[in-house]
């Protein structure tokens, strides 16, 4: 689906139409009744997008006043098979898709000429137009829209489909609430054993087609449509594509290589998740399990919850229906809650299953609890209910209403009896049972029809290369800048990623604190263990400078003692043992290791002397009594001095 020209639809022709679909057609289950007077008409207004074949308007239901998406093509324009055939697995494909991130198709009428597609509005543009106003987006949240697509594609995948043209212009983004749908299923095929039933045509955009579709090769399915998811990643996170060239001989060169170059500023985890998704090998390429599993996949997450959903398997699981919008269609239009039943249970697409589904559509936007909601924890408690699933009857649908034709509340969807019965006449079109043949081999990438490769080089125009700039950049083409700034979805998505990009950041300021906490912490441990071993270096190394100065002394003591052995002995000739020290430490005295002190002189010679010299003073009968005790203090002060002496000397 191509671009408008204006954001505004300004100039467009606004041609006002009523289109009314039939209500029912019960042939298939023999169920017979008188048709209701109800209708359900469509008033179709402005074009909001245009195809190759085909143009997309906005309708409104004209009993629910919801919103939808009318896609138109022209019988007469379709003059090839191929693209006959494109139409057709399209329709059958589509209608079995229950998914949040897939569109969902309402009804399919055909009148004359013309096809109409009554599918699900979404509120928004297309992610290719978002990427070239913002020129590229945050990794934070290029992250919530790759889930989502991941999300759609693993669905796809598990009943048995695949894609095989996923690419920005393929993606709606809902400017309310930022969810991202899957569109356009005209290359879509079934693959019911990946590793046996290869395909081999090569389709879709080229410059995110896979190696292996570009070598003319059978191919396995899946690996094609992650190889495409990752070059819409590339190009959200790093603003242009990573194979680009106006020749496309050498574009298919640049693929089959699969050399790209990863700017700086993208994060390692997102260069590797990069570098494992665009693997030129299938078999080395990342799966889905191994995508979700990477660290980058959850940067972004709500509340703990990644925006992956499991939808609803129409192959395995019975259609859940919402009891109160049952009771409010037939009391509002006055048709049958049988019919409303049959019509859900039967995979329908009728005018009684359009309304159901745009009323249900209405409740779930009013935040209101259903069962049928996909996204709610009721739907998931309704899977997990065995006798929900089709294996419980045997896979026959007629038994499945009959027993729930008459009603069952949500409530009660737990305690449906497991009922078994013989035949299977569920109204599907297409199933993976039964795989279409891959019969459009003419419609390969290289021998695109004229108006489809004109379309494409147009589009393409934006990713060129200027000759001056080393990098491809997503350029602006004169006025759309302006009439983009002036758009309102613009601005809407805007305020919505700028609050994505703030709750992104805030959380990564939180985690920053905390790290730098605990770095700060690990850095102040380390630092005090050091302080503390320096300390006790620095203790260690004083205490031994301190105790080898000690053993330096103490031997220069015990050499003086050694030298001054011959004053120190008696005249009995041995060695005196008055003041003895140990040799090892000389401030403790032991009696194992003795060597003399020097002492003071003989003592007896010094009191004799003193004695004498007192005697002399007495004697004295020429003196008198003042002169003698003059004389007695100068000897006695003498004798005072000389013992100060001796002590200075043996210390």
């Amino acid at each position: 689906m191509e671009e408008d020209q204006s954001f505004d639809n300004d100039g467009l022709e606004e041609d006002e139409k009523i289109l009314s679909i039939p209500l029912e057609d019960y042939e298939d289950i023999n169920y017979k009744e008188d048709k209701s007077k109800t209708k359900c008409d469509f008033t179709i207004k402005q074009v909001i997008g245009e195809g190759a074949y085909a143009t997309v308007r906005l309708g409104i239901n004209n009993q629910t006043n919801e919103q939808v998406a009318i896609k138109i093509m022209d019988k007469n324009k379709i003059t090839q098979e191929e693209d006959k055939i494109k139409i057709e697995r399209e329709k059958k494909l589509h209608q079995n898709l229950r998914h949040p991130n897939i569109v969902h198709l309402f009804s399919v009428i055909e009148k004359g000429d013309k096809m109409y597609l009554i599918m699900e509005y979404v509120k928004g543009k297309e992610l290719f137009d978002y990427i070239v106003f913002k020129k590229k987006l945050s990794e934070r949240e290029a992250c919530l829209f790759f889930q989502q697509i991941i999300s759609g594609i693993e669905y796809l995948h598990k009943i048995k489909y695949v894609h095989r043209d996923i690419k920005p212009e393929n993606l709606l983004i809902n400017s309310e609430t930022k969810e991202l749908k899957i569109i356009d299923f005209g290359f879509s095929n079934t693959s019911t054993n990946p590793n046996k039933n290869l395909l081999e045509s090569a389709c879709g955009s080229p410059y995110y087609a896979a190696p292996e579709m570009l070598n003319g090769q059978k191919y396995r399915a899946p690996p094609v449509d992650i190889w495409s998811s990752g070059i819409v990643l590339y190009t959200m996170i790093c603003g242009y594509l990573p194979f680009e060239d106006e020749d496309n001989n050498i574009l298919y060169e640049k693929i089959r290589k699969g050399k790209f170059v990863i700017p700086k500023q993208v994060s390692d985890q997102a260069r590797d998740l990069l570098n494992n998704i665009l693997v030129t090998d299938p078999q080395k390429r990342f799966t889905i399990n191994q995508i979700k599993n990477h660290p980058w996949f959850s940067l972004y997450n709500n509340k703990g919850k990644l925006m992956v959903n499991e939808g609803l398997n129409l192959f395995k699981y019975i259609i859940p229906i919402d009891e109160d919008v049952v009771s409010s269609m037939s009391s509002q239009f006055g048709i049958n809650e049988q019919k409303i039943r049959i019509s859900i249970l039967s995979n329908k697409h009728n005018g009684i299953s359009t309304i159901y589904y745009l009323l249900l559509q209405k409740k779930i936007a009013n935040k209101k609890k259903s069962v049928a909601d996909i996204k709610s924890d009721l739907f998931k408690k309704y899977l997990e209910n065995k006798g929900n699933l089709l294996e419980t009857y045997d896979k026959d649908l007629n038994k499945v209403i009959e027993e729930r034709k008459n009603g069952c509340s949500s409530e009660n969807y737990n305690k449906v009896s497991r009922i078994k019965f013989e035949s299977s006449k569920r109204d599907r079109s297409h199933s993976p049972t039964t795989e279409m043949n891959d019969t459009n081999k003419e419609d390969s990438i290289i021998d695109m029809n004229k108006t489809e490769r004109k379309r494409e080089t147009k589009r393409m125009t934006r990713f060129r290369t200027n000759n001056n700039m080393i990098k491809p950049k997503l350029s602006f083409i004169g006025k759309e800048k302006q009439e983009i700034k002036k758009n309102i979805w613009c601005k809407k998505i805007l305020n919505k990623s700028e609050a994505i990009d703030k709750e992104g950041i805030e959380e990564e300021t939180i985690k920053n604190d905390k790290l730098k906490e605990n770095e700060e912490k690990k850095v102040n441990k380390i630092e005090q263990t050091m302080e503390n071993k320096d300390e006790d270096n620095f203790e260690n190394k004083s205490l031994i400078k301190h105790r080898e100065k000690k053993k330096v002394n103490h031997e220069k003591k015990v050499n003086k003692i050694k030298k001054s052995n011959k004053n120190n002995i008696n005249n009995k000739g041995e060695i005196k043992e008055k003041n003895t020290i140990d040799i090892k430490n000389p401030r403790i005295k032991s009696a194992k290791v003795q060597y003399p002190i020097k002492h003071k002189k003989d003592s007896n010679k010094e009191e004799i002397e003193f004695i004498s010299k007192k005697n002399t003073i007495n004697n004295g009968s020429n003196q008198n009594e003042k002169t003698k005790t003059k004389k007695l203090g100068k000897l006695k002060k003498a004798h005072k001095t000389e013992a100060k002496d001796q002590n200075l000397e043996n210390k």
